[in-house]
C-alpha cells in the first residue's frame, strides 16, 4: 500500500505553519531592535511547538509503517532529518537573539555603588561624559579619541564631549557648566572600583571611539569579576588590554569574526578564569581549545555550543588540563564516544554535562560517564539517536546524585523503555 501524497502533504503542513510562525516572530524582533526576556520566552515556546508538531508527524508515519504502508520508513527518516535541521536553526537563532538582549551598561554593585552617580543607576556605555553630564546618553560624534588612564584625564574627556558636533551647535557653555560636568564625571570614576559586572555586548551601536575609552575605564575596575563581550570583533579584542585582576567569568560567544590566534590571545590574558563562554566561536579548533586549557587550567565551566571545529583530540587535551571542570556544554560540537570517554576519565567533578545532538554517541560513552562522573546531577542527551535504555539506566544507577536526564529525540527508546526507566529510577526526572 503506497503512502498518499495528501497525507504526506498535510503532515508536513503543520510543521510548516509552526516554522513560519517562528520566522515571523524573528522578523518582528529584527524590526523592533531591542530584545527582552519576554521575547526569548516567546521564541522558545514557538520552538517547542515546532518540535511537538514534528514529533506528532513522525509518530503518525511510524503508525503507517507498522500497518505496512510502502515508503513510510523513507518518509520517517526524511521527517527526522527535517526536524533536526529546523530545530538546530531555531536553537541558533534563539542563541543569537539572547546575545542582543538587554542594553549596554556598566552595572555597579557592592559597597559604594549607590554613591556619586546615584543608587541603582548605570553608566551607559555609549559615552561616559554624556552620562556624567546628566540626562539620557546621546549618540554623538566623538571629539579626539581619548585613552582615559587616570582621573586627571577628565579634563580631556570633558573637552571631547564639549567639542562634539552636538554640543558645538548648542548655545555657548560657560566655564561653570564645564566644571560641573567634570565633577560629575570624577564622581563616576570614583565608583569604578565597585563595578563587578560589565557588559559591552552591543557597544558597536555607540561612537567609534568607545572601546578606546572603555579600556581606559577598565584600568580602574580592579574588582570586575564578570565580563560580557559576546560578538566581540578583532579590533575590540585587541584594544581590551586592562589586566582585570579579579576577573573570573568571560562570555565572548558569537565571535565568528575573530581568528583563532585573536581568540587565544584575548582569552589567555586572563589565566585565573573559572568560567568561559565560547558558543558559536566557529573558528575555534583543537589548537585553540588546547591552548586555552593549558593557560586557564582553573576553569570549572566551559560553554562550547556550536563549536563544530573542536573534535575529540581537542576536548581530550582540554579535559586533561582542566580536571576540576564541573559544567560542560558540547552541544552541536563534533565529538564522538572517544571525546566523551576522555572527558569522563579526566573530569570526575562534573555536575552538569550537555552533549545534546552528538548523534554518533553510543552507550559506550554513557557507560564511561556512569563510571567516571559520580557527582553528575544533570545530563542532556537530547537528539543522541544511537543511545539506548541500557546506557541511560547505567548513568541513572551509578550517579547517585543525578536529578535529570533529557532524552528527547533519543529515537531508540521505546515506550516500554521509558516506562521502565521512570519506574526503576524514581528520583530522576526524565524528559522524553
Amino acid at each position: 500500500m503506497a503512502a498518499s501524497s495528501s497525507s504526506s502533504s498535510s503532515g508536513s503542513m503543520g510543521s510548516k505553519v509552526a516554522i513560519d510562525a517562528f520566522n515571523a516572530a524573528c522578523k518582528r524582533l529584527e524590526k523592533k531592535g531591542n530584545v527582552t526576556s519576554e521575547d526569548i520566552v516567546e521564541l522558545e515556546s514557538l520552538r517547542k511547538g515546532i518540535a511537538a508538531i514534528f514529533e506528532r508527524e513522525i509518530t503518525t508515519l511510524r503508525g503507517a509503517a507498522g500497518a505496512g504502508t510502502t515508503g513510510a520508513e523513507g518518509l520517517i527518516q526524511s521527517r527526522i532529518k527535517d526536524r533536526d535541521t529546523e530545530l538546530t536553526k531555531s536553537d541558533r537563532t534563539i542563541e543569537d537573539f539572547k546575545t542582543r538582549m538587554g542594553s549596554v551598561v556598566f552595572r555597579a554593585t557592592g559597597a559604594g555603588a549607590g554613591a556619586g552617580a546615584g543608587a541603582g543607576s548605570g553608566v551607559r556605555a555609549g559615552s561616559g561624559a554624556e552620562a556624567a553630564a546628566g540626562g539620557p546618553a546621546k549618540k554623538v560624534e566623538p571629539g579626539p579619541r581619548i585613552g582615559l588612564t587616570s582621573v586627571d584625564d577628565t579634563d580631556a574627556l570633558v573637552y571631547s564631549y564639549l567639542s562634539s558636533r552636538e554640543m558645538r551647535g548648542s548655545a555657548g557653555l560657560d566655564k561653570s557648566t564645564a566644571d560641573t560636568t567634570k565633577l560629575k564625571l570624577e564622581a563616576t570614576l570614583d565608583q569604578l572600583n565597585s563595578l563587578t559586572v560589565i557588559s559591552i555586548t552591543q557597544a558597536r551601536e555607540y561612537q567609534r571611539a568607545l572601546h578606546t575609552d572603555l579600556n581606559g575605564v577598565l584600568m580602574h575596575c580592579v574588582n570586575v569579576t564578570h565580563l560580557d563581550v559576546r560578538g566581540i570583533t578583532p579590533e575590540e579584542a585587541g584594544t581590551l588590554t586592562a589586566p582585570l585582576p579579579a576577573l573570573k567569568v568571560v562570555h565572548c560567544g558569537n565571535a565568528g569574526r575573530l581568528t583563532e590566534p585573536d581568540l587565544i590571545a584575548f582569552v589567555t590574558k586572563y589565566p585565573l578564569l573559572t568560567a568561559l563562554g565560547l558558543d558559536s566561536c566557529t573558528k575555534l579548533t583543537n589548537v585553540g581549545i588546547t591552548a586555552i586549557g593549558e593557560a586557564c587550567h582553573g576553569l570549572t565551566l566551559l560553554y562550547l555550543f556550536g563549536c563544530k571545529n573542536v573534535t575529540n583530540a581537542g576536548i581530550a587535551a582540554f579535559a586533561a588540563s582542566c580536571r576540576g571542570l564541573t559544567h560542560l556544554n558540547l552541544r552541536y560540537c563534533n565529538i564522538s564516544d572517544v571525546g566523551v570517554i576522555a572527558i569522563a576519565a579526566a573530569c570526575r567533578e562534573l555536575v552538569s554535562l550537555d552533549i545534546c545532538a552528538l548523534r554518533t554517541l553510543t552507550d559506550d560513552a554513557l557507560y564511561a560517564i556512569a563510571e567516571g562522573c559520580p557527582k553528575l546531577v544533570s545530563l542532556n542527551l537530547r537528539g543522541c539517536q544511537m543511545v539506548t535504555a541500557a546506557g541511560i539506566a547505567a548513568v541513572a544507577a551509578r550517579c547517585r546524585g543525578l536529578k535529570s536526564i533529557d532524552a528527547v529525540f533519543c529515537d531508540r527508546l521505546t515506550d516500554a523503555d521509558k516506562a521502565n526507566l521512570i519506574a526503576q529510577h524514581p528520583t530522576v526526572t526524565f524528559t522524553f
